[in-house]
Protein backbone atom coordinates (compact mmCIF):
# COMPACT_ATOMS: atom_id res chain seq x y z
CA UNK A 1 0.00 0.00 0.00
CA UNK A 2 1.52 3.61 -0.89
CA UNK A 3 0.65 6.92 -2.42
CA UNK A 4 2.58 6.47 -5.80
CA UNK A 5 2.75 5.39 -9.32
CA UNK A 6 0.67 5.90 -11.89
CA UNK A 7 -2.37 8.63 -12.01
CA UNK A 8 -4.28 5.98 -14.23
CA UNK A 9 -4.61 2.14 -14.46
CA UNK A 10 -6.31 0.14 -17.43
CA UNK A 11 -8.11 -3.16 -16.07
CA UNK A 12 -9.22 -6.05 -18.33
CA UNK A 13 -13.35 -6.41 -18.51
CA UNK A 14 -14.19 -9.95 -17.38
CA UNK A 15 -17.38 -11.16 -18.98
CA UNK A 16 -19.81 -13.08 -17.24
CA UNK A 17 -20.48 -16.50 -18.70
CA UNK A 18 -24.20 -16.65 -17.51
CA UNK A 19 -25.10 -13.21 -19.31
CA UNK A 20 -24.32 -10.36 -21.58
CA UNK A 21 -23.06 -7.85 -19.21
CA UNK A 22 -19.65 -7.11 -18.31
CA UNK A 23 -18.14 -7.44 -15.10
CA UNK A 24 -15.62 -5.02 -14.09
CA UNK A 25 -13.08 -5.40 -11.42
CA UNK A 26 -10.74 -2.65 -11.08
CA UNK A 27 -8.63 -3.05 -8.02
CA UNK A 28 -8.62 0.88 -7.18
CA UNK A 29 -11.70 2.60 -7.71
CA UNK A 30 -15.60 2.01 -9.04
CA UNK A 31 -15.22 5.10 -11.57
CA UNK A 32 -13.88 3.93 -15.08
CA UNK A 33 -14.66 4.31 -18.92
CA UNK A 34 -15.06 0.72 -20.79
CA UNK A 35 -14.02 0.49 -23.83
CA UNK A 36 -14.68 -2.49 -25.93
CA UNK A 37 -12.99 -5.16 -23.00
CA UNK A 38 -10.90 -2.47 -21.21
CA UNK A 39 -11.77 0.10 -18.47
CA UNK A 40 -10.07 3.18 -17.51
CA UNK A 41 -9.86 3.43 -13.75
CA UNK A 42 -8.28 6.24 -11.33
CA UNK A 43 -5.43 4.31 -9.73
CA UNK A 44 -6.43 4.76 -6.18
CA UNK A 45 -6.68 2.30 -3.22
CA UNK A 46 -9.78 3.05 -1.19
CA UNK A 47 -8.55 1.21 2.07
CA UNK A 48 -5.83 4.05 2.25
CA UNK A 49 -8.66 6.19 3.06
CA UNK A 50 -9.36 3.90 5.44
CA UNK A 51 -6.03 4.09 6.92
CA UNK A 52 -5.86 7.98 6.94
CA UNK A 53 -8.90 8.38 8.71
CA UNK A 54 -8.33 6.14 11.14
CA UNK A 55 -4.76 6.65 12.38
CA UNK A 56 -6.05 9.97 13.96
CA UNK A 57 -8.18 7.35 16.35
CA UNK A 58 -4.97 5.50 16.95
CA UNK A 59 -2.53 5.17 19.50
CA UNK A 60 0.91 4.35 19.26
CA UNK A 61 1.03 4.03 15.41
CA UNK A 62 4.31 3.28 13.42
CA UNK A 63 6.22 6.50 12.08
CA UNK A 64 5.93 5.21 8.68
CA UNK A 65 2.52 4.32 8.49
CA UNK A 66 1.36 7.72 9.85
CA UNK A 67 3.68 9.31 6.99
CA UNK A 68 1.65 7.24 4.62
CA UNK A 69 -1.57 8.29 6.33
CA UNK A 70 -0.64 12.04 5.59
CA UNK A 71 0.64 11.40 2.26
CA UNK A 72 -3.09 10.03 1.42
CA UNK A 73 -4.71 12.50 2.95
CA UNK A 74 -3.11 15.13 0.72
CA UNK A 75 -3.82 13.14 -2.26
CA UNK A 76 -7.21 12.12 -1.24
CA UNK A 77 -9.47 15.49 -2.63
CA UNK A 78 -7.31 15.24 -6.16
CA UNK A 79 -8.29 11.60 -6.11
CA UNK A 80 -11.51 11.64 -5.49
CA UNK A 81 -12.15 14.60 -7.98
CA UNK A 82 -10.28 12.70 -11.00
CA UNK A 83 -12.59 9.82 -9.68
CA UNK A 84 -15.72 11.88 -10.23
CA UNK A 85 -13.90 13.18 -14.10
CA UNK A 86 -13.81 9.90 -15.09
CA UNK A 87 -16.95 8.38 -14.18
CA UNK A 88 -18.71 11.80 -15.46
CA UNK A 89 -16.45 11.05 -18.99
CA UNK A 90 -17.90 7.42 -18.74
CA UNK A 91 -21.28 8.80 -18.52
CA UNK A 92 -20.64 11.15 -21.54
CA UNK A 93 -19.36 8.55 -24.18
CA UNK A 94 -22.60 6.19 -23.06
CA UNK A 95 -25.17 9.28 -24.36
CA UNK A 96 -23.08 10.00 -27.29
CA UNK A 97 -23.23 7.26 -29.84
CA UNK A 98 -19.89 6.19 -31.33
CA UNK A 99 -20.72 7.22 -34.92
CA UNK A 100 -20.55 10.79 -33.00
CA UNK A 101 -17.26 10.34 -31.39
CA UNK A 102 -15.30 9.65 -34.39
CA UNK A 103 -12.73 12.62 -35.33
CA UNK A 104 -12.60 12.64 -38.96
CA UNK A 105 -8.69 13.31 -40.75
Amino acid sequence: MGVDGRLFEIVKVRVATTGASAIAAPASSGCTITSGQFQLAVNFDPQIITLFKEVSNLFQVPHAVTNMAKDAKKVYPHAVSLMETVGTYGQMLDLVPEKNRAVEG
